[in-house]
């Protein structure tokens, strides 16, 4: 399932982006030159695809998805622990959720 996620978002992205593996099955898309808007518009349609890929299981596949602005002056512990901070609180409003 990861990796048809991986290739679903990839097809995507756009020139110059970047998707990375953080940790797990956690992920971040990083956009070069687009605003936040953007990246929850973005958010919203990967999780739409997602919610319609037909996998061979059970269980419906759901993501929860957070957008947060990459600030120079921030380190990367800082940000992936505002960004686990944002995925924990996604968990609290259920399945299926971009914050």
């Amino acid at each position: 399932m990861i990796i048809e996620l991986i290739l679903l978002t990839k097809l995507m992205i756009e020139k110059g982006d970047q998707l990375a593996r953080i940790k797990g099955d956690t992920f971040a898309v990083m956009f070069s030159g687009k605003d936040k808007n953007y990246a929850y518009k973005f958010a919203s349609k990967l999780k739409k695809k997602v919610e319609e890929i037909p996998f061979q299981i059970d269980e419906r596949v759901t993501c929860r998805f957070v957008v947060l602005p990459i600030d120079r002056w921030l380190s990367e512990e800082k940000l992936l622990l505002l960004a686990y901070e944002k995925l924990k609180l996604a968990k609290d409003y259920g399945k299926g959720v971009v914050l």
